[in-house]
């Protein structure tokens, strides 16, 4: 059996509607809200635009947003939202990374909120992105 993003997201979804959330789950559904970005992206770069992200020299987060910021195309609006994902995806890279290593820090629930709203947003744009023939 395999899975998509839709369902990682929609988990995420899932565990933010229940009752009692613990901190250690607040971080796990930011964690679970990044992956459904980072495999709706990876699958942009790889499928849609035919990046090979193996060829990039970093971490596989890193290549993909190396790829999606680089993408060579002549189309300045492709080329702009490209950019906007790669930005955004980073971003929220950053909030999984802090949910996963700096238990120091307090996750809140409205971190929570607005990753799920960050991370709809971003899925919705993928999925809008129009991408010509000749990218």
């Amino acid at each position: 059996m395999s899975t998509d993003y839709r369902e990682i997201f929609d988990l995420a979804k899932a565990l933010d509607g229940l009752d009692s959330k613990p901190e250690a789950l607040l971080r796990a559904i930011i964690g679970r809200a990044y992956y459904a970005a980072f495999h709706h992206a990876s699958s942009l770069a790889t499928d849609r635009l035919g990046a090979v992200l193996e060829d990039i020299e970093a971490s596989m987060h890193k290549r993909l947003f190396i790829s999606l910021k680089d993408y060579s195309t002549k189309d300045p609006v492709l080329k702009y939202k490209l950019q906007k994902i790669s930005r955004e995806l980073k971003r929220l890279h950053s909030h999984r990374v802090a949910a996963d290593y700096t238990l120091m820090r307090s996750i809140g629930q409205d971190l929570v909120d607005s990753m799920l709203d960050d991370v709809g947003r971003l899925l919705k744009n993928i999925d809008e992105l129009e991408i010509p023939e000749a990218a």
